[in-house]
């Protein structure tokens, strides 16, 4: 249904009740069913009113069930937008935040114009506002700016949706690329709309509107692949990974899938058996596999300390190489999960922060608080025979590396919403609004 531009407030209050909500279940876009359900407190109720959701998630989507904790709204809010899409992202050396007004802000390395700052600059640790149209930067104070609704910062490169449903990357998003400093438009995608973008090693991924998925990826590693992922694939697509060897997909049925590295052989490398594919350049053809679990999935993570599995009812499990889930980790109910490297990170639904695995700039904890933790070992990959210079250069990496072997509470004074890893460093969103950065000093912000 169109956006009802032509009804007044007054007019619509002089409806009754089942007509406002005939309205509302049949206003697709969400934006304007948000815009209508601010219009008076008597639409105001009917919009808090579980049941409104419950119907209009059936009418849109079809039944499904509510696991513990969730609400219709937020399920049908997750559904609609594909997957909730986070305002912070954090690359290799860098990182990206998207402001209330759909601004783009970057700080960090620019060795490959991830920053679009061109390919002259270098580090930048000043959060500056990054707007852009057409793949030109242009001014911050321009009306015609489309706001930014996803960003996502691979090691070396950086790309963002914008509000009208356009895909953009800039940066090197795979070592056969050349670099860009500057926006390039995605043309693969000039006639369809873009709603989500995700970054990993070698490529990125772009979710459409209507399921599908634009996929522009290199399998393997630095030295190794088979093949490369170029296309437009119908696979139904809630949400996307994309690690160094497989592609992991959540589907709108809530069912995990992947594709790419069996999951028998080790993340840290790529061995170059595959499943999930068929046939080369524009005869391939994704037939993902289907990881069966218990329950509906909500989120999945792959690090090198293993593979992740958020279900919707807020239990996280590792997935082991065969494909099978362990016994839920002691956690209480999660919302969110990310891994980086060596590290993880879980949001319980109350807004708590836990971090585990291994912390080298104080990107978990200081390190001095966490050689004071229970189980914690600590290693020293480098050092022996280094001057006491290069130990101190903060550019340096670090003497000793703190490994933090269970999850343990980070507590940042505010609930927490969102939080990306970078190679060093954590950057995390409040309840107030403000985005946290602890980690290497090298890109703080000033």
């Amino acid at each position: 249904m169109d956006s009802p531009k032509n009804l007044s407030v007054d007019y619509l209050n002089l409806l009754p009740d089942e007509i406002l909500v005939e309205i509302l279940l049949k206003t697709d876009d969400l934006k304007t069913l948000s815009r209508l359900c601010r219009t008076s407190k008597r639409i105001n109720l009917i919009c808090q009113d579980g049941f409104f959701w419950h119907r209009k998630y059936h009418k849109d989507f079809g039944g499904t069930i509510l696991v513990e904790g969730e609400t219709w709204r937020e399920l049908y809010k997750q559904r609609t937008l594909g997957s909730i899409n986070s305002p912070i992202s954090a690359g290799g050396e860098h990182y990206a935040i998207i402001d209330s007004n759909g601004i783009l802000y970057m700080a960090g390395e620019n060795n490959e114009g991830q920053l679009g700052k061109g390919l002259k600059s270098t580090h930048h640790s000043v959060i500056t506002p990054f707007p852009f149209k057409g793949g030109l930067i242009i001014r911050p104070t321009d009306s015609e700016i489309p706001n930014i609704i996803s960003v996502a910062c691979g090691e070396e490169f950086t790309g963002a949706v914008t509000e009208d449903g356009k895909a953009y990357w800039w940066g090197k998003p795979m070592a056969s690329y050349g670099s860009s400093g500057t926006p390039r438009f995605v043309r693969a995608l000039k006639s369809r709309k873009a709603v989500k973008i995700s970054a990993g090693p070698f490529g990125y991924a772009v979710i459409l509107d209507d399921g599908s998925v634009y996929i522009n990826k290199r399998l393997g590693g630095w030295y190794t692949h088979t093949r490369i992922i170029n296309g437009i694939f119908p696979l139904n697509v809630l949400d996307i990974l994309i690690t160094m060897g497989r592609i992991y997909i959540i589907s709108k049925d809530y069912k995990l899938y992947m594709f790419g590295q069996k999951i028998t052989e080790s993340t840290a490398m790529y061995s170059g058996y595959e499943i999930g594919l068929e046939g080369e350049g524009k005869d391939l053809k994704i037939n993902p596999i289907h990881i069966p679990l218990p329950e509906p999935v909500k989120k999945v993570s792959e690090g090198n300390l293993g593979i992740l599995v958020l279900l919707r009812s807020g239990t996280v499990h590792n997935l082991d190489n065969r494909g099978q889930i362990s016994p839920k980790l002691n956690l209480p109910p999660i919302s969110q999960i990310v891994s980086s490297g060596s590290k993880m990170a879980a949001i319980t639904r109350d807004g708590k922060l836990y971090m585990w695995g291994a912390s080298e700039m104080g990107e978990i904890i200081d390190n001095d608080i966490g050689m004071k933790l229970p189980n914690v070992t600590v290693t020293y990959p480098w050092g022996v025979g280094m001057s006491a210079d290069y130990l101190d250069d903060p550019r340096s990496r670090p003497y000793k590396i703190i490994n933090i072997p269970s999850p343990i509470q980070i507590d940042i004074g505010l609930p927490v919403k969102y939080v990306a890893m970078g190679n060093d460093f954590t950057i995390a969103v409040t309840s107030d609004g403000v985005v946290n950065y602890w980690g290497t000093p090298i890109w703080a912000p000033e």
